[in-house]
Order: structure tokens, then sequence, then C-alpha cells
């Protein structure tokens, strides 16, 4: 039988120097009703990541999938100033767990000024 996906949802926020240094998803079990609509199935499928800094420094963001506990480590890249880095559904796809989630962090120290963009994007099942 196909899963059959309905409810796509992304979800953006920023990592900076001067707020959070790490972004994470909701776990589907933790999530709220509203969010969650009933579903019984979340797909991590993909992500754009833009590196906004606005000093000379190329960011490493770390791409995990984590239930708080224990982490996997999906990718690590290295981004310029100015550009962006993506992940696909076709490569990086992952069914996860109900109490799994996506957590993005930086392997660097973030400057003052500097912004990461993070858009990460999901699909829930319902059959």
């Amino acid at each position: 039988m196909a899963t059959d996906y309905k409810h796509y949802r992304t979800i953006k926020s920023k990592i900076s120097g001067t707020g959070v240094s790490n972004q994470v998803s909701t776990a589907l079990s933790s999530d709220t009703n509203r969010n969650n609509r009933s579903s019984r199935g979340r797909r991590f499928c993909g992500a754009v990541i833009y590196n906004d800094a606005t000093s000379t420094q190329a960011l490493t963001p770390l791409l995990e999938v984590t239930n708080g506990t224990t982490s996997f480590q999906l990718d690590r890249t290295v981004i310029q100033i100015g550009e962006s880095a993506a992940w696909s559904d076709e490569e990086y796809g992952i069914d996860l767990d109900s109490d799994q989630f996506i957590k993005v962090t930086v392997a660097e120290s973030i400057a003052l000024n500097d912004d990461l963009y993070v858009f990460l994007r999901f699909k829930d099942t319902y059959s």
C-alpha cells in the first residue's frame, strides 16, 4: 500500500550571532493537534540553508536527525557568504519516528551580525 502524503510543512527560522545557536523542528509526538492534524507519520523531505553573513566567515551547518538523546548526522557542508545549500527528498528524505526531529547546528561561533537562514520541509502521512 502506498503512503499517502497530503500535508506539506515548511519551517523557517534563523540562526544568528545575536540569537539562537541552533534550530530544531518539532517531533510528531510533541506537535500540537493543530499542526499534526491526526498525522500518522512525518517525513523529512529537504532543506535549504542560506548564509547571510556580513563578516568574511564561511559557515558549516550540521544537519542531524535526533530524538534528543541519540543523533545521526545526515550531512555537513561549508557555505560561503551569499551562498546556499540544498538537500532534496531524493537524497536525504527520511521517514522520522514519532519522537525524532531535525536539528541544524553551526560548527563555528557565529559573528554578531551574521545570519544563517534555515528552511526545513516535511510531509505528514495519513495512511
